[in-house]
């Protein structure tokens, strides 16, 4: 019965060495870190402690938290996958969408998706206003977690956590330096699941790999308003049939970016108006 049990376990343990399987290991190693030890909340607490940076609730803590967690989302998920994939897999960036593959495609759908996904975005930022406009105050209430939840750093308005209001120029220059962070994160959050997992999958679990790659992608929006969680398992799928198409994952980077800032400057414009 043992000698069995044990020819069983070995076989299970000579699949940990399958590319697969060490992907899907690395994934979850990095994923676990960086969510277990860099989370904003995290890093005020414990970070920002450690390099003698006074925690407060000011505008300068925010900001410190924002610049670490997009910089060591862009760490974890991008560049130790890009270290892994040259010594650990022995294959070609390319091979997991690192290149711009078919840039001329990809321009084409990012467009599309940006014609079809932009309106929305700002229709639904914009619909507490428009519930109010008609007198459905339920309505509004409950869209209302847009309005709560963006933008994520409260800094770049003040007025919007009842502090004093600054100019409108100042807060464009604050939102453009939140938001470049922002794009540093989306290239790591973006090629963990549509690089690195996804094109480290397809070939041999085909359209499966989408999915598994978009299991952890789906369950990282459990914070997020209802609709915006939801709407992440089939913005999931888009995405990874995005970067199949055009052989990158930068298309995807990239218009996740566009509308995670749109969603924010719909939210912080309403608050100047």
């Amino acid at each position: 019965m043992w000698r069995n049990v044990w020819i069983e376990t070995k076989k299970v343990l000579l699949k940990v060495k399958e590319p697969e399987s060490l992907i899907l290991i690395n994934a979850s190693i990095l994923l676990l870190l960086h969510h277990k030890y860099f989370r904003r909340g995290k890093i005020r607490r414990n970070i920002l402690g450690e390099l003698g940076i006074k925690v407060t609730k000011g505008e300068i803590t925010e900001l410190y938290s924002y610049a670490i967690w997009g910089i060591s989302s862009f760490f974890f998920y991008f560049v130790v996958p890009l270290i892994l994939i040259k010594l650990l897999h022995r294959r070609r960036l390319t091979d997991f969408g690192v290149g711009f593959g078919d840039y001329k495609l990809g321009l084409k759908i990012f467009g599309l998706f940006l014609a079809v996904m932009l309106p929305l975005t700002i229709l639904v930022g914009l619909l507490p206003d428009i519930c109010n406009a008609i007198g459905w105050a339920g309505g509004a209430k409950s869209l209302g977690t847009f309005s709560t939840f963006y933008p994520k750093v409260k800094w770049i308005n003040p007025s919007l956590i009842g502090k004093a209001d600054i100019s409108t120029s100042a807060v464009i220059g604050r939102m453009l330096l939140v938001h470049l962070f922002l794009l540093i994160y989306f290239i790591g959050w973006e090629f963990i699941y549509r690089g690195y997992m996804l094109f480290g999958l397809y070939d041999r679990y085909g359209f499966a790999a989408i999915l598994i790659a978009n299991i952890p992608f789906v369950v990282l929006h459990y914070s997020k308003p209802l609709p915006e969680a939801l709407g992440s398992v089939i913005a999931g799928i888009a995405l990874c049939v995005l970067a199949l198409k055009t052989r990158s994952f930068w298309p995807c980077a990239f218009l996740h970016w566009v509308i995670a800032a749109s969603m924010e400057m719909v939210v912080v414009f309403r608050s100047l108006i």
